[in-house]
């Protein structure tokens, strides 16, 4: 019944489908390298200190 109303919802579907994928792509070839990272509490510490550094212009 929507599709009678909105013709369009196939395109938009496949299109949806597609960029799922495009992402998941992506997701799947970042997760293939390792890169280093902080723990997380440290990582969290020093972006609440960026918000609240005054930054001089």
């Amino acid at each position: 019944m929507a599709s009678e109303n909105r013709p369009y919802d196939r395109f938009a579907s496949s299109e949806r489908s597609r960029a799922r994928a495009v992402k998941m792509d992506a997701v799947r070839e970042a997760a293939r390298h390792a890169f280093p990272s902080p723990d997380i509490q440290q990582m969290l510490a020093e972006v609440e200190l960026g918000y609240l550094v005054e930054v001089a212009e």
